[in-house]
């Protein structure tokens, strides 16, 4: 199996698998969320969002910095209690909320710069995983 597809093969729009390898867990939580009636702009990309990363990336942040600054973006808009039965039911851990969210966040991070790239906004260099 390459890096760029998960173990069930779907990612959400405009992701490509450069950056978060399995999207189940994300794709979980949007149908958790959809269940919760939650409105779609707290579980999805936006406009903003893309123009944010083009912000930093213009402010020269490595990809780390990146994923950080915009891990910090989308913590305030995930329900961590939906995060945590996301990742239960999609890979029957149990994390607390706090682990749940950091977790849940880094994936949407993720697919946003996945989308920056697929959208023609940023290049992510292969080489920017740590260790």
């Amino acid at each position: 199996m390459s890096r760029s597809e998960d173990k069930s093969g779907r990612r959400p729009l405009l992701a490509t698998g450069r950056v978060v390898e399995d999207y189940e867990p994300l794709l979980r939580y949007f149908e958790v969320a959809k269940e919760k009636g939650l409105k779609p702009e707290a579980y999805t990309i936006t406009r903003g969002d893309l123009d944010y990363v083009a912000r930093l990336v213009e402010e020269k942040k490595s990809m780390l910095e990146l994923i950080e600054e915009l891990k910090k973006v989308f913590k305030g808009r995930i329900d961590c209690k939906t995060a945590v039965e996301a990742l239960a039911q999609s890979k029957g851990v149990k994390l607390d909320e706090s682990q749940a969210c950091d977790y849940m966040a880094f994936l949407y991070a993720g697919w946003l710069v996945e989308a920056c790239e697929a959208l023609g906004l940023i290049k992510v260099k292969e080489g920017w995983r740590p260790g």
